[in-house]
């Protein structure tokens, strides 16, 4: 039963990208690398990075913290320990996050407009006396998502005009800023619609061609995107260095609920956090929905076990209930169905073939090698070790054994992809 708690109160946790730096985590290693990057930036040796990762493990949260870091905040530096010589760094930065249907036109005019809003807040600049036009208007830009197999081209027009401005800016504000800063979010949301590669590679040379040395690119996007960028020009996994981010550790994870919590001034019990922690699958974004659960419920200020059991079934049965429900109808039916119910149900994280063998009342894994691989493809599981496998989000275990193994459910069906229709 769920208590309600009508007292208002803030929240540390968040569902967005991470914005405060006292509460970032993890991926030390990375932040030096983009520090160090920008600090060649700022010196005149340009350099690009693409950002990536799988889906939901915090790369946005990444991006939005080296923004802060090129913008002059130094929290995540001290912390880490990083050595700057006292440098601190003094970026413009300017942040696209790309949706489907984006053209090349309309994201390099989405950098301007922010980088022309940024440059207005700089004390005795007046942007209408920079002489700047902060649009490109070629007339190109799509309406919609492109037909289905048409790419884009890279209008040289666009490059030209696009450097044209970086260049007049670089040079107009070079005495109250280090550079630039250009981020572009979800790159993968639209890499199959333009030439993105052979756009980033003409930029960044028809930048130096110019003499601008300042401006840092950073493109963030899944994993597979860059192979995406690679196959338009192979150049450019020669310009972007690429950071992978990686699955928070054990440490990493209970790390950001405590850092969340001191916020607040609150505290928690190490259950709570190892709790947290494993169902996470070192994946930041459970971490936060579950600690905002969990403190939402919470009543004097520290999480205990019963605080975590309440918030968790909040999360399952109402929070998260129809996202984790259609998530388990979209592994298909049947035994799709029964198998990842067995998995749920078994007593350890990792499943050997073997108990799904005797559990279905099949002779042998080739019976059914057609769901696992499938299950494999659509990340509902993976693989461990050969013939061992295991259950990929855990919050979708935990609802399998708390909700939708409870509920009266006629969904399980026939299973047309099932190899043991054809057998038996």
């Amino acid at each position: 039963m769920i208590v309600l708690n009508f007292k208002l109160k803030f929240n540390p946790f968040t569902n967005q990208p991470l914005s405060n730096p006292n509460i970032f985590a993890g991926r030390e290693q990375e932040i030096f690398y983009m520090i160090k990057s920008l600090f060649q930036t700022a010196k005149g040796n340009p350099k690009h990075v693409f950002v990536t990762g799988e889906r939901g493990i915090g790369k946005s949260s990444y991006a939005k913290q080296i923004e802060l870091i090129a913008t002059g905040d130094r929290t995540l530096i001290d912390r880490i320990g990083i050595d700057t010589d006292r440098h601190v760094f003094e970026f413009i930065s300017s942040k696209h996050t790309c949706t489907e249907g984006n053209s090349l036109e309309q994201i390099v005019n989405s950098l301007l407009e922010t980088l022309k809003e940024k440059v207005s807040r700089i004390p005795k600049f007046n942007v209408k006396e920079l002489d700047i036009s902060f649009e490109i208007n070629l007339g190109i830009i799509k309406a919609g998502i492109n037909p289905k197999g048409q790419i884009e081209q890279v209008p040289s027009e666009l490059i030209n005009a696009f450097v044209s401005v970086l260049k007049q800016l670089s040079d107009k504000v070079m005495y109250v800023s280090e550079g630039l800063v250009l981020i572009i979010d979800e790159l993968d949301k639209v890499v199959n619609t333009a030439n993105f590669g052979s756009f980033f590679k003409a930029l960044t040379e028809r930048l130096i061609d110019k003499n601008v040395m300042n401006v840092s690119i950073v493109l963030v996007g899944i994993n597979g995107t860059m192979q995406k960028l690679t196959e338009q020009h192979e150049s450019v996994r020669r310009i972007f260095h690429e950071i992978e981010i990686p699955i928070l550790n054990m440490e990493e994870r209970k790390l950001i609920v405590t850092n969340a919590l001191n916020e607040v001034k609150a505290t928690v019990d190490i259950e709570v956090l190892n709790e947290i922690a494993h169902i996470s699958g070192g994946f930041p974004a459970p971490i936060h929905l579950l600690g905002e659960s969990i403190y939402d419920c919470d009543t004097d200020n520290h999480l205990d076990i019963n605080d975590f059991r309440i918030g968790l079934d909040k999360v399952i049965r109402y929070i998260k209930k129809s996202e984790l429900k259609d998530k388990l109808k979209g592994a298909g039916s049947g035994r799709y169905q029964q198998i990842l119910r067995i998995m749920a149900s078994y007593p350890q994280e990792n499943v050997p073939l073997s108990h799904i063998s005797q559990e279905l009342g099949v002779d042998h894994p080739r019976q059914y090698s057609t769901n696992i691989r499938k299950l494999l493809d659509n990340d509902f599981i993976e693989k461990v070790e050969l013939g061992i496998y295991k259950l990929k989000d855990k919050l979708l275990r935990t609802y399998i054994l708390n909700v939708a193994m409870l509920e009266d459910d006629d969904e399980m069906g026939y299973d047309e992809d099932s190899d043991t229709n054809i057998i038996h």
